[in-house]
């Protein structure tokens, strides 16, 4: 094929493809670099070519920014791991789709995406890292109407972004710790999820950590936890690995066992149906969404007259107490942490 050339300098091959002309007689062309292979360009080659005998390919002057994402997620949909599609698909679909989907995609400019992302900045309360996720779908959508030819430059250029900004942390102290766990002696109130949240509290284990652990990975003889996979974000799915890829083994102590001892012949009546066998599952034996012990948590603060925190600062709240409890401690012993029962003392 003579329309496929090989770059001698950067070794890789590379495509132009004639698409007809634009209505004020520019010959429009579709470029296509980068590939290490001659057959790979050659297969990229037929497919587009393919597209423009079928028609499939858009019309430049009447693509809408909807029309031009739905032919981008087909691309990404095998690209990217199910919580991240989610997370694009719940942004599109909600923010994005409604602010600019029906517009020409070659009419919206850098001033449109600027007033998109001065709305949901502004208006809408979105942090950075949530606009970020924002630009990252339309620099994806747009580059790729670049290298198929639609547009000549994308419009996610040169934008005002708001600030970066943390939100405070905030963590329990030793008496906070007490409140919540005297609140865990009445079984009635506390509900089925407190010992979720004790286990993040007592092992700083990750909620997906916790909600994704089956029973098969506790060791209730040796008071141990082994955390070898984890619960997608999106509370669908199984993962067999961590967030970091390591598996870890944390030690638990005897409060710790006893609850889950209790919380194991609770959910045997409850969720007779746990095909997963999962620590925690719903009545049904489905999987745990993470706002489930979002929304436990949350209420707990409210009946306990507690700091609000998050599930995640729970792990700090973990890390902290240990390093209070040892401080206390003289330096002839060795400590797992311990308070209330957390770890035991061990003289060397």
């Amino acid at each position: 094929m003579s329309s496929i050339k090989k770059d001698e300098k950067k070794k890789t091959w590379y495509f132009v493809i004639s698409a007809g002309f634009y209505p004020d007689g520019r010959r429009r062309q579709i470029k296509r670099t980068g590939f290490e292979k001659k057959w790979q360009a050659e297969e990229a080659y037929l497919a587009i070519k393919n597209e423009l005998q079928q028609d499939i390919f858009p019309d430049p002057n009447n693509v809408t920014f909807e029309t031009y994402l739905e032919k981008w997620k087909k691309r990404k949909r095998n690209q990217l791991e199910e919580s991240t599609y989610d997370r694009y698909e719940r942004m599109w679909r909600l923010h994005i789709l409604p602010a600019i989907g029906k517009m020409k995609i070659q009419k919206i400019n850098q001033l449109v995406i600027q007033n998109l992302i001065d709305d949901l900045s502004f208006n809408q309360g979105f942090a950075r890292k949530s606009i970020n996720l924002v630009t990252t779908i339309l620099n994806g959508v747009f580059k790729m109407a670049i290298t198929e030819g639609i547009i000549k430059e994308t419009p996610v250029r040169d934008l005002e972004l708001p600030k970066m900004s943390k939100k405070p942390m905030t963590i329990w102290n030793e008496k906070d710790i007490e409140t919540f766990l005297s609140f865990g002696e009445n079984i009635k109130k506390r509900g089925k999820y407190y010992v979720a949240v004790l286990m993040a509290l007592f092992t700083g284990m990750r909620k997906g950590e916790i909600l994704g652990l089956p029973w098969d990975n506790v060791d209730l003889e040796n008071k141990v936890i082994h955390v070898k996979q984890i619960l997608e974000s999106n509370g669908r799915q199984i993962k067999l690995t961590t967030k970091t890829g390591v598996f870890r083994q944390i030690p638990f102590d005897d409060v710790l066992k006893e609850e889950l001892i209790r919380h194991r012949e609770f959910q045997k009546k409850d969720s007779p149906n746990n095909p997963l066998n999962l620590v925690f599952c719903t009545r049904t034996g489905k999987t745990v969404v993470e706002n489930t012990i979002n929304d436990v948590l949350n209420n707990y603060c409210k009946k306990l007259n507690l700091p609000r925190i998050r599930v995640h600062d729970t792990r700090h709240s973990h890390i902290t107490n240990v390093y209070s409890f040892r401080s206390k401690c003289k330096a002839s012993t060795r400590t797992r942490w311990t308070y209330k029962g957390f770890y035991d003392i061990g003289y060397i």
